[in-house]
Protein backbone atom coordinates (compact mmCIF):
# COMPACT_ATOMS: atom_id res chain seq x y z
CA UNK A 1 0.00 0.00 0.00
CA UNK A 2 1.55 3.38 -1.27
CA UNK A 3 2.55 5.77 2.08
CA UNK A 4 2.86 9.52 1.45
CA UNK A 5 5.93 10.82 2.13
CA UNK A 6 7.49 14.41 2.39
CA UNK A 7 11.56 14.24 2.25
CA UNK A 8 13.28 17.75 2.52
CA UNK A 9 16.20 17.21 -0.02
CA UNK A 10 17.48 20.25 1.16
CA UNK A 11 18.66 19.75 4.41
CA UNK A 12 18.68 15.58 4.51
CA UNK A 13 20.70 15.45 1.44
CA UNK A 14 20.84 11.57 -0.28
CA UNK A 15 24.26 10.36 -0.01
CA UNK A 16 26.44 10.20 -2.18
CA UNK A 17 27.34 7.11 -4.52
CA UNK A 18 30.91 5.63 -4.57
CA UNK A 19 30.28 2.87 -7.06
CA UNK A 20 28.03 1.78 -9.88
CA UNK A 21 27.98 -1.27 -8.05
CA UNK A 22 25.43 0.14 -5.66
CA UNK A 23 22.49 1.27 -8.03
CA UNK A 24 23.04 -2.25 -9.37
CA UNK A 25 23.13 -3.78 -6.25
CA UNK A 26 19.76 -1.72 -5.64
CA UNK A 27 18.08 -3.37 -8.61
CA UNK A 28 19.27 -7.04 -7.77
CA UNK A 29 17.76 -6.68 -4.05
CA UNK A 30 14.58 -5.29 -5.69
CA UNK A 31 14.45 -8.48 -8.19
CA UNK A 32 14.91 -10.75 -5.54
CA UNK A 33 12.25 -9.44 -3.29
CA UNK A 34 10.02 -9.60 -5.97
CA UNK A 35 11.19 -13.40 -7.47
CA UNK A 36 12.41 -14.98 -4.71
CA UNK A 37 15.41 -15.70 -6.91
CA UNK A 38 19.22 -13.66 -7.15
CA UNK A 39 19.87 -13.41 -10.78
CA UNK A 40 23.50 -12.55 -12.05
CA UNK A 41 24.06 -10.66 -15.47
CA UNK A 42 27.56 -10.55 -16.87
CA UNK A 43 27.42 -6.56 -16.11
CA UNK A 44 26.54 -7.18 -12.50
CA UNK A 45 29.50 -9.53 -12.11
CA UNK A 46 31.35 -6.88 -13.48
CA UNK A 47 30.39 -4.40 -11.66
CA UNK A 48 30.78 -6.58 -8.35
CA UNK A 49 34.11 -7.28 -9.29
CA UNK A 50 35.34 -3.78 -9.79
CA UNK A 51 33.75 -3.28 -6.58
CA UNK A 52 35.54 -5.98 -4.64
CA UNK A 53 38.48 -4.80 -5.93
CA UNK A 54 38.06 -1.78 -4.27
CA UNK A 55 38.05 -3.91 -0.88
CA UNK A 56 40.63 -6.04 -1.30
CA UNK A 57 39.12 -9.07 -2.93
CA UNK A 58 39.64 -10.65 -6.37
CA UNK A 59 37.43 -12.25 -8.39
CA UNK A 60 39.19 -15.28 -10.80
CA UNK A 61 36.37 -16.35 -13.53
CA UNK A 62 36.34 -20.42 -13.62
CA UNK A 63 34.81 -22.45 -16.45
CA UNK A 64 31.32 -22.99 -16.28
CA UNK A 65 29.14 -20.56 -13.96
CA UNK A 66 31.63 -21.08 -10.87
CA UNK A 67 34.14 -18.20 -9.59
CA UNK A 68 36.90 -17.73 -7.11
CA UNK A 69 36.94 -15.60 -4.65
CA UNK A 70 40.41 -14.66 -3.28
CA UNK A 71 40.92 -12.42 -0.03
CA UNK A 72 44.06 -9.97 0.14
CA UNK A 73 44.76 -12.58 2.77
CA UNK A 74 45.29 -15.74 0.04
CA UNK A 75 42.46 -17.36 1.03
CA UNK A 76 39.70 -18.21 -1.64
CA UNK A 77 36.05 -19.48 -2.21
CA UNK A 78 34.58 -21.20 -5.24
CA UNK A 79 30.89 -19.87 -5.70
CA UNK A 80 28.56 -19.41 -8.09
CA UNK A 81 28.63 -15.78 -10.32
CA UNK A 82 25.52 -15.01 -8.07
CA UNK A 83 26.78 -16.12 -4.37
CA UNK A 84 29.79 -13.61 -5.70
CA UNK A 85 27.21 -10.55 -6.21
CA UNK A 86 25.34 -11.68 -2.99
CA UNK A 87 29.15 -11.55 -1.88
CA UNK A 88 29.52 -7.86 -3.15
CA UNK A 89 26.55 -6.60 -1.74
CA UNK A 90 26.84 -8.04 1.85
CA UNK A 91 30.53 -5.99 1.73
CA UNK A 92 28.55 -2.82 0.48
CA UNK A 93 26.21 -3.08 3.27
CA UNK A 94 28.95 -3.56 5.38
CA UNK A 95 30.71 -0.60 4.23
CA UNK A 96 27.58 1.57 4.49
CA UNK A 97 26.99 0.63 8.43
CA UNK A 98 27.74 3.31 11.49
CA UNK A 99 30.81 2.79 12.95
CA UNK A 100 29.96 1.88 16.87
CA UNK A 101 31.44 4.66 18.78
CA UNK A 102 34.38 3.52 20.85
CA UNK A 103 33.56 4.20 24.41
CA UNK A 104 36.67 4.83 27.29
CA UNK A 105 37.19 2.06 29.92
Amino acid sequence: MPVDAIHDLLTDRPRAVDSPFELAARRIMANWLETSCVAATADDLRLATDFLKRVGVTIEHLPGCEVRLVSGGGEGAIMSRAAAVMTAIRHLVTLRMPRPIARAA
